[in-house]
């Protein structure tokens, strides 16, 4: 007696997506490789890199906060250029009669600018802002003072 084995062929189970041609492989959450490091020093690498992006925030803010006090340096020598180049100006004080009866040529040569007499604009703004500053502190001290006598009167 022979003995005959038949075998039967291998068929593919169907894929999801109904692609006979596509093997079935792995999913991408299961080929990422697991770490294989202990809990401690895993920790401790996350506590290293939290210290590391922490130094670098810090980096960045002082940076901002320099680059800010720069600009406004800046700005105040600005201010005090144009503060100083207005007050070394030489003016003459012009009737508006007289500076109706010139000639082009007379008033393209003198140059004239109208302007506000009294304390030039750049200037009364920095004392308006000094003033403003000054009330503002009066008034502060004024609260505190109430409010340490209305604690002196409560504790007698």
């Amino acid at each position: 007696m022979s003995s005959t084995t038949t075998q039967t062929p291998t068929v593919k189970p169907n894929n999801v997506s109904g692609r006979p041609w596509k093997e079935p492989g792995q999913r991408v959450s299961a080929m990422r490789p697991r770490s294989l490091k202990p809990y401690a020093q895993r920790m401790a690498e996350l506590q290293s890199i939290k210290l590391a992006k922490e130094q670098e925030m810090e980096l960045r803010d002082a940076k901002k906060r320099e680059a800010e006090a720069h600009r406004q340096r800046r700005r105040e020598n600005e201010e005090r250029r144009k503060i100083n180049s207005l007050k070394s100006e030489i003016v003459q004080s012009v009737s508006s009669r007289r500076v109706k009866r010139m000639t082009k040529k007379q008033l393209l040569g003198a140059r004239i600018e109208m302007r506000a007499t009294g304390l030039i604009p750049a200037i009364r703004e920095r004392e308006d802002r000094k003033t403003a500053e000054y009330q503002a502190e009066q008034r502060a001290a004024k609260a505190a003072a109430a409010a340490a006598a209305a604690a002196t009167t409560k504790n007698e």
